[in-house]
């Protein structure tokens, strides 16, 4: 009878056992890794984006709202992204125009190491770069 009541104990601790390692360490498929794996890396890659996209908004308020936009030239942007339906402020039109204006300039310089006449006429685009943003 005791033998009976060392076995019945003996499965008991067994199964109790093997209850306690399977919730502690659930057996995942593949795929359920892989949909894990892939939540982790679009989480992170989401919260880069926010740090960068933070970055550059508290970066373009304050270095173009203070030095390169008055407020006459703001009241002006604010017109023409509110009159074409734009999602952005005038600050990040300014810097966008200035990107811009400063990549024409690069490819102005080169070509006119290329040929003079025609560096010379690309230089207008540096122009109509900076009117029109």
């Amino acid at each position: 009878m005791t033998g009976l009541m060392k076995l019945a104990a003996l499965a008991s601790f067994i199964y109790l056992t093997i209850l306690t390692v399977f919730s502690l360490i659930k057996p995942v498929t593949k795929k359920h890794k892989k949909i894990a794996r892939d939540f982790i890396i679009k989480k992170r890659n989401q919260a880069r984006m926010e740090k960068l996209y933070y970055f550059k908004d508290i970066v373009i308020r304050k270095v173009t709202s203070n030095v390169l936009l008055s407020d006459t030239k703001k009241d002006e942007f604010r017109l023409m992204i509110k009159r074409l339906d734009l999602k952005i402020t005038p600050e990040e039109l300014r810097a966008r125009q200035i990107v811009l204006s400063v990549l024409v300039l690069l490819a102005s310089l080169l070509i006119m190491q290329v040929q003079s006449m025609l560096g010379i006429f690309s230089m207008l685009g540096v122009v109509l770069a900076w009117m029109y943003p």
